[in-house]
């Protein structure tokens, strides 16, 4: 038995039970109309209801298609909003194994082979992105649950690593290398490390920072980052655009208190230099 180790999911719990009004995410948000209105302010407690609301549907939805705990779940998502993030984490909450699948892979040939390989029973996807997907596997569409009464439902309770060996989320690689993207497993060590390590980068800062996400929740950089600012009690502001505009960083900076930037090297020569 390995000592208490850190996952995504204990990170939000502790940061909510020290900290459950602070601010957790500051979400774009848009009118009925379509006009952009700012960054709307997702506390702790308020993210962490959605996550167990999410995870009281899943849990539903999936043991009755005899999937069971910790079986591999796909998310193909975008995964660069909030609904995505809430749609991660719940379906780990509710005891599964998420495999993350970017949307760089058009290709469903490949999506299904990247399925297989890592043995997944299920697939939640994008409705924007299919209609309908056609699969040997339970497939369903992803479901804003947000304001759903879902109380009657019973909430699983929670997974802890018991070895540091535990697989806690599936990625994928690029495929630029073999041409076919290849498994990558996070293990509960791996995972545990990562988070502890995000606490240097902050260290000398004082209070609450705001964090720029730097990418898709469906790629390790972005979702290790949310992971560790929220075991520290930061918090992720979420762009319009990926990369964020110049215009979009002053404005994060100046009316919505952002304090530390994450950038691609790419990214970050290409918006330094416009903002000189």
């Amino acid at each position: 038995m390995s000592p208490t180790l850190k996952t995504h999911l204990t990170s939000l719990e502790k940061s909510t039970a020290k900290h459950p009004s602070a601010a957790a995410l500051k979400i774009p948000h848009w009118a009925e109309d379509g006009v952009f209105c700012g960054w709307k302010t997702i506390t702790f407690s308020q993210f962490l209801n959605d996550v167990e609301n999410t995870a009281r549907y899943w849990a539903n939805e999936l043991l009755q298609r005899g999937i069971k705990e910790r079986d591999i779940v796909g998310i193909w998502v975008k995964g660069v909003s909030y609904l995505d993030a809430v749609q991660i984490w719940g379906i780990a909450r509710a005891g599964y194994i998420p495999q993350l699948i970017s949307l760089r892979l058009t290709h469903l040939d490949v999506v299904y082979d990247v399925l297989k390989l890592a043995g997944a029973k299920a697939v939640v996807f994008d409705p924007t992105f299919l209609q309908t997907l056609e699969a040997d596997m339970v497939a369903l569409p992803v479901v804003d649950t947000r304001s759903m009464s879902l109380e009657n439902l019973p909430l699983p309770q929670p997974w802890v690593p018991s070895e540091q060996s535990d697989i806690v989320m599936i990625y994928h690689s690029s495929g630029t290398t073999s041409g076919r993207p290849k498994i990558v497993p996070l293990t509960a060590r791996w995972v545990d490390h990562a988070i502890e390590s995000v606490e240097p980068i902050f260290r000398g800062l004082e209070g609450q920072q705001v964090v720029a996400s730097h990418g898709s929740f469906c790629h390790i950089a972005a979702a290790m980052s949310l992971m560790g600012c929220h075991g520290l009690g930061h918090c992720v502001i979420l762009s319009k655009d990926i990369p964020p505009s110049p215009a979009e960083i002053k404005s994060m900076v100046t009316e919505y208190g952002l304090t530390v930037l994450f950038l691609f090297p790419l990214s970050c020569q290409k918006v330094c230099g416009r903002l000189a």
